[in-house]
């Protein structure tokens, strides 16, 4: 704006006579400047001024230790090892106690970062903490800032995946974000973080276990209502191996495009 005001300032002086009838038209042409730029201002989503034009934004939200920090920074640094990813992330972010006894992870606020790929060229994730504090600041992100999916990932492999309450919990923040105005035509995943790696093949007992999750996480259930057809996704990756080549990253990536264009903000006209 500063830059936009000088340019005005500095044709006028070039075109107007120096004294008092010269000063007042330049004063008025800067206050109209400063009015229309005002006007489209106030017509913007306030976060929206510090994302650039064209990069899709990814939302990451799940409860506090479910894996999104360390599926972010898979993605972001495909050489960091996953010991290490894991054992460096749990140190910075502290350890919080559950009043069941369990630890996790607590995140003091949420991460940002960048990326492109083949699939949608430049995205945005905003990887937001799912403790019960900052679960009420949820809102602030999806209706400041234009969201083109959510992904929601969920712990399923440490032993608060048993956690009745925690499931509970989850299901009803999954419900409440479907619904909510700004996210009713983004692309939405459910991501069961799973403890086995993307090479191995689960074992019966644990197959069993995720579709009861996802049962119990009202899945099937969402993907066959119509308002949520052809939007809904659900996919069973282990966080802590996930890159920006790998062939699971890339169908969500995908899905979030298609859903973009077909009902999404970019529906009805072309790329």
């Amino acid at each position: 704006l500063k830059l936009f005001w000088l340019g005005r300032f500095r044709r006028r002086r070039a075109s107007h006579a120096c004294g008092a009838e010269g000063l007042r038209r330049m004063a008025g042409d800067i206050l109209r400047s400063m009015r229309r730029c005002q006007a489209c201002l106030g017509e913007t989503r306030a976060l929206r001024w510090l994302v650039p034009d064209g990069v899709h934004q990814i939302l990451f939200l799940g409860l506090e230790g479910a894996g999104k920090t360390t599926m972010l920074y898979g993605l972001k640094l495909p050489g960091w090892e996953k010991e290490d990813m894991v054992r460096d992330l749990s140190f910075i972010k502290g350890e919080a106690v559950q009043p069941d006894g369990t630890s996790v992870s607590r995140d003091p606020g949420y991460h940002y970062e960048e990326l492109s790929g083949s699939s949608l060229r430049q995205y945005g994730i905003w990887d937001v903490p799912g403790s019960e504090g900052l679960i009420r600041l949820w809102p602030k992100f999806y209706r400041f800032i234009r969201i083109s999916a959510v992904i929601f990932v969920v712990d399923h492999f440490s032993p608060l995946r048993h956690n009745f309450e925690r499931i509970r919990r989850t299901r009803d923040l999954i419900r409440t974000l479907l619904n909510e105005d700004e996210l009713r035509a983004c692309c939405f995943w459910v991501v069961l973080n799973v403890g086995y790696s993307k090479n191995e093949v689960p074992s019966e007992a644990e197959a069993e276990l995720e579709r009861a999750t996802l049962e119990m996480l009202g899945v099937s259930e969402i993907a066959s209502e119509a308002p949520h057809d052809g939007r809904f996704f659900e996919a069973s990756i282990n966080c802590a191996e996930i890159s920006r080549s790998d062939p699971q990253w890339e169908r969500i990536l995908k899905e979030i495009r298609r859903v973009h264009f077909r009902i999404g903000e970019g529906s009805g006209r072309l790329d």
